[in-house]
């Protein structure tokens, strides 16, 4: 589930035109660190939309609806992770008993795999409610922003 975790992360750092760089710390320090990561990693993420938008010359208007996206995505990541947590949780309970209760494991599953799919509705939404907001020249910025980062991140793999 962690690479999933990770996915989702990178699909947000994309939708808001985050660096990579965000990817990784903002995985790392929600992942790691509880509930101080995810006031870390909001502070991350939060340095790297502002820069983006510093570069794409953003209007204030552009500003307040990125700020929604983000804070809808942040949401949506702290809402997966709360499924994780719970899945994990049954699972532990699930394996200390004598006999697995299939039931209980496939509804601990199916209750991440919602949670995941959510997100993806909603990265999906966050990609075209952006593209719908940035001019033609911020898109091309953007793409290109983007492309730079994934080059720059590519450790020959």
């Amino acid at each position: 589930m962690k690479n999933a975790w990770v996915t989702g992360l990178k699909l947000s750092a994309l939708a808001l035109a985050l660096s990579g760089a965000v990817v990784g710390l903002a995985g790392f320090g929600w992942g790691h660190f509880g509930c101080h990561g995810q006031k870390f990693m909001k502070r991350i993420v939060d340095a790297h939309v502002e820069e983006a938008e510093d570069k794409l010359q953003a209007t204030a208007d552009q500003r307040q609806k990125i700020s929604g996206m983000e804070d809808k995505l942040i949401a949506d990541l702290k809402a997966l992770r709360q499924a994780h947590r719970a899945s994990f949780a049954k699972l532990a309970d699930q394996f200390g008993q004598d006999q697995l209760d299939a039931t209980v494991l496939d509804q601990a599953f199916a209750a991440q795999r919602q949670s995941m799919e959510q997100i993806h509705q909603d990265l999906r939404q966050t990609v075209l409610d952006l593209h719908d907001l940035l001019t033609p020249a911020q898109r091309q910025q953007l793409a290109t922003m983007v492309q730079d980062r994934l080059q720059a991140s590519d450790c020959g793999e």
